[in-house]
C-alpha cells in the first residue's frame, strides 16, 4: 500500500518547492543524470488542486 503525503502551504511555499526542485533538476542536467524523478515530482506539484476556504469573522472573533 502507498503511503501518501499531504502538505498544506501557500503560493509562496510552493513557489520554493518549485524553484528548489528546479535547481536540483539543473544540477542533475549538468551532472549527466536522469531528471524523470524530479520532473514528475514539479509535474504532481504543479497540477495539485488548490483548496480554499473561507473562515468567518465570527470564527476568527473567538480565536483572538
Amino acid at each position: 500500500m502507498e503511503r501518501k503525503l499531504i502538505l498544506e502551504m501557500d503560493s509562496y511555499d510552493r513557489n520554493i518547492l518549485l524553484n528548489a526542485l528546479n535547481d536540483m533538476r539543473t544540477k542533475q542536467i549538468k551532472d549527466g543524470l536522469p531528471t524523470d524523478p524530479i520532473d514528475e515530482l514539479m509535474v504532481k506539484l504543479y497540477e495539485a488542486k488548490q483548496k480554499r476556504f473561507l473562515v468567518s469573522e465570527a470564527c476568527h472573533e473567538r480565536y483572538r
